[in-house]
């Protein structure tokens, strides 16, 4: 019966308007409850039928209940309100710049906070302006980047230069994203109550949020009610507006766009009753953040106002100066200093500052946070989940790595996968056509998630996390783990694309990256190359050639040394097996000159019929050189390997190789020069 259904659930009076009889209302002028109880019994009769009745005046008694308890909470929030206190989304590590306290953003995400805060400014001086200047401004970035943290300073800083009130809240943490957040009848209205939870804390009063949502009139509360609870508790702050940061809303908008039951209208409409409430009070501003380039442009669309991006990107190597007093803070902690940990978390801030929050809040910490798998997030869990449930979850991953007709390795639709479930980190930003952005390489080598691993996978891992777990961590430590890790990325590449063919030219894209010099020969724009199985192979040094000068660097040198002659022949003949029946080959003399890795494919034509093969050679730097790697040298360097190689006299005799390519890479420089030759 009605009388029972409503009884069961208070919150029925926010979907009045749905039903048949607020629809014969509102035929009538009246659309709401209040409007309603205004009027007279006699009239009331005549208005609906009797069935209805019944109906409405339940609505009505459950209206004054919540009614009642919210003049209620009103009262204990008078009871309990102490003088404000903003808390903050996650951990603030404080550092003095320049004199001035501050926290550690980086230059890029500390110019987003000038310009987001500069623009909100200014509606204070014009409150009425139009939608154009009033967007929604979006934080987008994979998880661990910075976005909370980014939130809590936009906040503050508009607080303190404008006296303005912006209230920052969350769908994560301790008020966690639920099913209700998403529903149609509940999902404006948990958002006003997010808002007015986080005025409680500000206020001192410390009530829980599960505690604050068996409140009734939960389902009442809207963006009025907001106002009116701020200007009663939060006076010296500019009444009738406010700026809500909202972390993580993309959990509702995921939700939204994942819920199957919804037409497009009815996400429209969830999303409009805020966004909508928001624009109609004026210089009231509405921030979001999340981890999906999709988002923002559903929130757009939905809302019909206009959206504003701000991207964090990963720190890289040009900023991560930027970020050295957080890496001191966690050297001053954590004695020994985990090195390899670092290794892994040094491209995410938020990473390193859940780290330094942990060994900062437990004594015992310093010892506990030792390697990867000692440092756990949501995504971590969530991730492995996935993995169990799909242990080839990225093996499509690797496979379009090599599919693709783009300028970038990685722009790729099917990445919309990994982004959704925290696992990619952007490279562009989200106005750009296609998602641009790679696998997480913390959560790709953490423990919890490689456990789910296919063992030889696994395996790959586990060399690889030891790696960089070497002690003393010195330069021929960093050299030895980056070399792990080129042999680690060949080898799950083989591993997930094995018998599968690709584009040529994408392929040597791939792996060699955009710099080149010499040309293809004709045809080479219809072959395909296929993956050999990942099996690796030592040789003693490739392609002949041996050293035993200490000094690398004198290229002239070791192009001249050439010594014992036999020797040069049969390591000659072992290099043309290895060629013919592996697909890594890596040199154990420490005296090779000019080669490190060889990656070999096989080519085949686009009807199948074997082209051949193609060699990739690595070299790897682990120092910065200055001269040495300036770019006239690395096709030096080619010459090198390629003097051995290519030995017209003594060609590599069976192996049928067409391509080489030569690539020199620096752990301080990145890829420097790639250089195609053809035989």
């Amino acid at each position: 019966s009605a009388v029972n259904y409503v009884d069961a659930a208070p919150q029925i009076h926010t979907a009045l308007l749905s039903t048949s009889c607020l629809s014969l209302l509102s035929s009538k002028g009246v659309k709401t409850v209040s409007q309603w109880d205004a009027i007279p019994v006699e009239k009331q009769n005549e208005m609906v039928p009797e069935t209805m009745l019944l109906f409405l005046r339940n609505c009505i008694r459950i209206r004054m209940r919540m009614e009642a308890d919210w003049s209620q909470f009103l009262i204990q929030v008078e009871h309990c309100k102490q003088e404000p206190n903003f808390p903050n989304l996650t951990h603030h590590e404080s550092f003095v710049y320049e004199g001035v306290p501050t926290v550690i953003l980086g230059k890029d995400r500390l110019n987003d906070v000038k310009n987001m805060a500069s623009a909100i400014t200014k509606l204070k001086d014009n409150p009425n302006a139009p939608k154009e200047l009033r967007p929604i401004y979006c934080v987008v970035a994979a998880p661990r980047q910075g976005k909370s943290l980014l939130l809590d300073v936009v906040c503050s800083r508009i607080r303190d230069s404008t006296g303005m009130l912006a209230i920052a809240i969350t769908y994560n943490s301790s008020t966690p994203f639920a099913d209700g957040d998403s529903s149609p009848l509940t999902c404006a209205p948990r958002f006003w109550a997010r808002v007015i939870h986080a005025i409680t804390l500000i206020l001192g009063w410390q009530l829980g949020w599960n505690e604050f949502l068996n409140n009734s009139f939960i389902s009442f509360l809207t963006m009025e009610k907001v106002l009116q609870f701020t200007e009663k508790f939060l006076p010296q702050y500019t009444l009738g507006s406010i700026i809500i940061a909202a972390d993580e809303f993309s959990h509702v908008i995921k939700a939204l766009r994942m819920n199957s039951s919804l037409q497009e209208n009815d996400r429209k409409k969830i999303l409009s009753s805020i966004t909508n409430a928001m624009q109609s009070t004026p210089s009231s501003v509405l921030i979001v953040s999340g981890f999906e380039v999709a988002d923002p442009k559903l929130l757009a669309t939905a809302s019909g106002r206009p959206v504003q991006y701000f991207h964090l990107h990963p720190s890289t190597k040009e900023h991560r100066s930027e970020y050295d007093p957080l890496k001191d803070r966690l050297v001053e902690i954590f004695k020994p200093f985990p090195f390899a940990l670092y290794e892994w978390t040094k491209f995410s801030p938020g990473l390193m500052g859940l780290w330094l929050e942990i060994g900062q809040s437990s004594p015992g910490a310093t010892k506990e946070i030792a390697t990867i798998c000692n440092l756990n997030t949501p995504v971590v869990l969530n991730l492995s989940g996935k993995i169990a449930s799909e242990c080839q979850f990225f093996k499509q991953y690797w496979e379009e790595c090599f599919n693709l007709k783009t300028s970038h390795p990685l722009a790729l639709t099917c990445l919309t996968k990994y982004e959704q479930c925290g696992a990619l980190i952007h490279t562009a930003a989200p106005q750009t056509p296609s998602l641009q952005g790679f696998l997480n390489p913390f959560l790709l080598i953490h423990g919890t998630i490689r456990e789910h691993y296919p063992p030889e996978e696994k395996q790959i891992f586990v060399d690889l996390e030891n790696a960089f777990c070497k002690t003393p961590w010195n330069e021929d430590a960093k050299g030895d783990s980056l070399e792990v890790v080129v042999v680690s990325a060949l080898k799950l590449r083989q591993m997930h694309t094995q018998g599968s063919t690709f584009p040529f030219e994408n392929v040597a894209f791939a792996l060699c990256g955009e710099k080149k010099c010499g040309s293809y020969p004709p045809g080479s724009e219809s072959l395909n190359v296929r993956f050999r199985k990942t099996v690796a192979a030592g040789v003693e040094s490739f392609p002949c050639h041996y050293s035993s000068i200490s000094n690398k660097k004198d290229i002239v040198k070791v192009m001249e040394y050439c010594k014992d002659k036999t020797k040069q022949e049969e390591r000659r003949k072992t290099a043309i097996v290895a060629i013919q029946n592996h697909g890594i080959i890596y040199p154990t003399s420490s005296g090779n000159a000019g080669c490190d890795i060889i990656l070999v494919v096989d080519l085949v034509s686009s009807d199948g019929k074997s082209k051949g093969c193609a060699l990739v050679i690595f070299e790897i730097k682990y120092y910065d050189g200055g001269t040495y790697l300036d770019a006239h040298v690395p096709s030096a360097k080619a010459c090198v390997v390629l003097e051995g190689l290519l030995d017209r006299k003594k060609p590599l005799d069976n192996c049928n190789v067409s391509h080489v390519f030569f690539t020199l890479c620096s752990a301080k420089k990145g890829v420097l020069y790639d250089t195609s030759f053809i035989r």
